[in-house]
């Protein structure tokens, strides 16, 4: 992680201390995640809370950062997330493919987002009226996937007033 990652994760962690807020994240698949997605990508849950109040939702996390999988030349072998950790990962390499060769080829491990992650993706603003919102964005207004997105963006923000106040909110769209 680079100084920079590190500051701004430090900031993510600080407003959530200073805030009262838990962040919960467990990895839930691999799988395709957005709509336009043409590789899989670690998909997350992630929970949000401040004493009773809660806000649960996904995350789906860069392609970069996903995946556990070993690689020989182009070749791309996937491996079971219950060998992540494991000391032998190196001889299940082998194991899954003799020709691996340690030296040369590469073993990706998946990076789970962080606080910085998943608060600067959520929504610090009112969408206003789905016309506006597809004006804005580009969306074309009778498009259905424009008015899934709108009420998952509309959803989202009434997750984060649930937790934060005004000025809370303010210092969240900060941190990004």
């Amino acid at each position: 992680m680079t100084e920079e990652n590190t500051t701004y994760e430090k900031k993510a962690n600080d407003f959530l201390t200073k805030t009262g807020v838990k962040l919960e994240i467990k990895y839930v698949k691999h799988d395709f995640y957005f709509p336009s997605d043409k590789e899989k990508r670690d998909i997350y849950e992630f929970t949000l809370s401040k004493g009773n109040r809660k806000y649960i939702s996904t995350f789906g996390n860069s392609i970069f950062n996903s995946g556990f999988y070993f690689t020989v030349g182009k070749k791309k072998y996937e491996l079971e997330r219950k060998w992540l950790g494991t000391k032998n990962l190196i001889y299940i390499c082998k194991t899954v493919y003799s020709d691996f060769n340690p030296r040369t080829d590469i073993i990706h491990k998946p990076v789970p987002p962080g606080a910085y992650d998943i608060l600067a993706c959520l929504t610090k603003y009112d969408a206003g009226s789905f016309e506006n919102f597809c004006s804005d964005l580009g969306y074309d207004i009778d498009s259905r996937t424009a008015e899934r997105v709108y009420k998952d963006v509309c959803k989202e923000f009434e997750g984060v007033q649930t937790l934060w106040n005004d000025d809370e909110i303010e210092i969240l769209a900060e941190i990004q």
